[in-house]
């Protein structure tokens, strides 16, 4: 009976070990260490390198390529510009965003693929506010003069 015992539980063992069980590691292996934002613009520092940037949303680190994205509350994506890129972080520009509709609470994520399996969520983030913040447009005439 002990024979039968260790025999199943030698079987058991092997069939685990050979069905290739999950080991719970992430393909991603990289961090959002901080993110700021101004009014506009916000900027994502990672504890990694990244090699490359390809909007409108792809980032590629030595682990892969992955997708990312700033999401309101209701999870909805917002529209994103490259402004720079450092050795570790990368500065985006929200688009089409006005004072009136950038408020509220937003965050970053990065996802596996477009498909949206989620990697890693950055804490939540808030643009600062446009109040008070005069802007001045110049508009010269330009004439064109035909000889």
């Amino acid at each position: 009976m002990t024979r039968v015992i260790v025999f199943a539980c030698v079987v058991c063992l092997l069939i685990t070990m050979f069905t290739g069980c999950e080991d719970g590691t992430n393909p991603f292996d990289v961090e959002i260490s901080s993110v700021t934002t101004t009014q506009d613009t916000v900027t994502i520092t990672f504890s990694k390198s990244i090699e490359s940037v390809v909007m409108p949303n792809a980032i590629t680190f030595d682990s892969g390529t992955f997708y990312f994205s700033i999401k309101d509350t209701s999870d909805t994506s917002v529209h994103l510009g490259l402004l720079s890129q450092t050795d570790t972080s990368i500065t985006l520009a929200v688009l089409g965003k006005t004072a009136a509709t950038i408020s509220g609470t937003y965050h970053f994520t990065i996802s596996l693929d477009e498909e949206e399996t989620l990697l890693e969520t950055s804490e939540d983030v808030t643009f600062q506010a446009w109040s008070g913040t005069t802007l001045y447009l110049e508009v010269l005439e330009v004439r064109q003069t035909t000889y």
